[in-house]
């Protein structure tokens, strides 16, 4: 008696143990999840940008103030699941709905011409921004720029957000769509 086993090559035990590595890749693809950030077109219903980010990643949101045209920019972290707002830098007070003074823990300073405010305890699921074409609303992720008034319509609103999704939806809105 041989004390080595062997393999019968046949076609039947080939299909199975491909189809076996075809589910296990797919399986795989929906199970491993990678955090992204999105741009999400709220009025047509679809992902106009997605891209992979690590927790402490920085992002910008840059856009001129509606009644005093003047700008601002907000600095958040990427955090697990949210966008916690860090910074907002802005060059007139007369704006409505600019701070005027710290609240709790804030810092509140003036520097290079500009107010700032610092120190924020304030975090988002999602932000909902109006996008303007005119005011050319741009964000800005670990240094590249995302200019919303170009993968968004003028006047529509765009949903940014931070989540794990599976792999393979990344896959397929990065690549694929």
């Amino acid at each position: 008696m041989n004390k080595y086993i062997k393999c019968k090559k046949d076609n039947k035990n080939n299909k199975c143990i491909k189809y076996l590595g075809v589910f296990t890749i797919i399986l795989l693809l929906l199970l491993c999840r990678q955090r992204v950030f999105i741009v999400f077109d709220q009025n047509e219903n679809v992902v106009k940008y997605i891209r992979k980010v690590n927790i402490g990643d920085r992002l910008e949101f840059k856009y001129i103030h509606s009644v005093s045209k003047t700008p601002i920019t907000e600095t958040l972290e990427i955090q697990n699941g949210i966008l916690a707002l860090n910074k907002v830098e802005y060059v007139d007070q007369g704006g409505a709905g600019m701070p005027e003074f710290p609240r709790g823990s804030e810092i509140f300073e003036f520097k290079d011409g500009k107010y700032i405010i610092s120190n924020f305890d304030r975090k988002f699921e999602q932000i909902p921004i109006r996008v303007q074409l005119k005011y050319k609303d741009e964000l800005i992720l670990n240094n590249e720029n995302i200019k919303l008034y170009q993968i968004i319509e003028n006047n529509k609103v765009a949903l940014i957000e931070t989540k794990k999704v599976p792999f393979i939806m990344y896959i397929y809105y990065k690549f694929i769509r």
